[in-house]
């Protein structure tokens, strides 16, 4: 026997003969004959499929998913992926899963690493269980969503749209939530008078001035970003 390596691409001739168990005849004449042995392949190269190209309005944490494994030589099975996403250029590497042997056909990129109202692109490419990877899947592109504004709760004295009171001035609370931060809550009265609030996560208004007849108290909360929500 003689073992020509995982590696070995081309022909080996054999030959063969049968011996005659009467012992008589002794060895048949030999007879050649010839085996092919082919290198193993690399994997086909894979498809994005979601998110689609030139997809919109993705959220920051993203599930990225590619086709099916798929490989010309018969038994080598799906052992690893990488997945990376790419600036709107293509050019530089913003998240690079490395070697997964886990998250195959699938991967979430990770929260924080994508920024709103941006485009990237992305790719991944498949390893068969012989080592070898095949090309990355062509780039695709998609935008990430706008940023949303802060969300901004009155509380007190009430949280419903109407208050009535024979009172001159008034006290608001309430909160105010963010994906980022929230950097300033304000108030504004149309009848007059406007400020600063104190605190931000939770926020407390001292001493607004009514006046006679209706007035429409509005609290705006700004984040970091200069995104605003009101209440």
């Amino acid at each position: 026997s003689r073992d020509l390596g995982s590696g070995f691409n081309g022909q080996v001739q054999l030959q063969a003969r049968a011996w005659d168990v009467t012992l008589q005849g002794g060895f048949s004449e030999e007879v050649p004959y010839r085996v092919t042995i082919q290198p193993n392949r690399p994997p086909s190269a894979a498809s994005n499929v979601s998110p689609a190209d030139a997809a919109v309005d993705q959220p920051p944490v993203l599930a990225l998913v590619s086709s099916a494994f798929r490989d010309p030589d018969v038994g080598d099975t799906h052992a690893a992926s990488q997945w990376q996403v790419l600036s709107n250029a293509g050019t530089a590497v913003i998240w690079d899963s490395g070697e997964d042997s886990t998250n195959k056909t699938s991967h979430t990129v990770p929260l924080g690493l994508l920024a709103y109202s941006t485009t990237y692109r992305w790719q991944v490419r498949h390893k068969d269980s012989q080592g070898l990877w095949s090309e990355y899947s062509r780039k695709t592109s998609f935008r990430t969503q706008s940023d949303p504004p802060p969300i901004v709760r009155i509380s007190s004295p009430t949280s419903e749209p109407t208050y009535s009171t024979g009172a001159s001035v008034l006290n608001l609370a309430g909160t105010a939530s963010d994906n980022d931060r929230v950097a300033q809550v304000r108030w504004s009265n149309d009848r007059g008078g406007d400020g600063v609030a104190t605190g931000t996560a939770n926020w407390t208004v001292s001493g607004i001035s009514l006046q006679t007849g209706a007035n429409r108290i509005t609290v705006t909360a700004r984040d970091t970003a200069g995104n605003q929500g009101t209440a």
